[in-house]
């Protein structure tokens, strides 16, 4: 009824069954700025990081001509000394005393052991250190001299306290003399 008198007066009611139709040009358009905002942040972000990178690349500072083959570490990594202690940090801890492993070379923290080994053994650690990740090739004699070397300590057998220094116990995973009882 009330239609009726919308219709006699000549009134239309309210049409509200209409589709909102949408710009998508200007949809378009705020997308792809928006994306070209993002990539330009993600871009700036792995600039500084690469930057980075080349300030500590030892060839790059111009301290090294060329990079030297891979060689092996010489020194025994400790992994276990932090194992299963408690340790508060605070957002005032220096880097190296945070939970994780700290790698002085890089700066950087790597939470696990495996993600520290992986580092360490990885290119852009060693690139910093000044090596390349070839590794050099070894020649018969190289072989020879290190199965002459590896006879000769077979045959010697070293004293106690040599031998003590990098052993570990069979029984009780630390460096004590249970397992000399049980031999290697």
């Amino acid at each position: 009824m009330a239609d009726r008198q919308l219709a006699k007066k000549g009134k239309s009611g309210v049409d509200n069954t209409f589709r909102r139709t949408w710009d998508t040009d200007d949809y378009a358009q705020r997308a792809a700025k928006r994306e070209k905002e993002e990539k330009d942040i993600e871009e700036s972000a792995l600039d500084a990081k690469k930057r980075r990178r080349l300030e500590r690349d030892p060839l790059h500072q111009g301290l090294i001509v060329e990079r030297a083959k891979l060689k092996p570490r010489g020194y025994q990594l400790d992994l276990a000394s932090r194992l299963g202690k408690t340790q508060v940090v605070t957002n005032s801890t220096p880097l190296n005393q945070q939970a994780g492993y700290y790698c002085n070379v890089c700066e950087c923290i790597l939470r696990d052991s495996q993600s520290y080994l992986d580092h360490i053994n990885g290119k852009y650690h060693n690139r910093a250190l000044g090596m390349s990740m070839v590794v050099e090739k070894s020649t018969a004699d190289d072989v020879r001299k290190k199965f002459d070397e590896l006879k000769k300590t077979k045959d010697d057998p070293a004293p106690i306290d040599s031998v003590l220094d990098g052993r570990f116990c069979l029984c009780c995973f630390t460096r004590c003399m249970h397992w000399l009882r049980f031999g290697t």
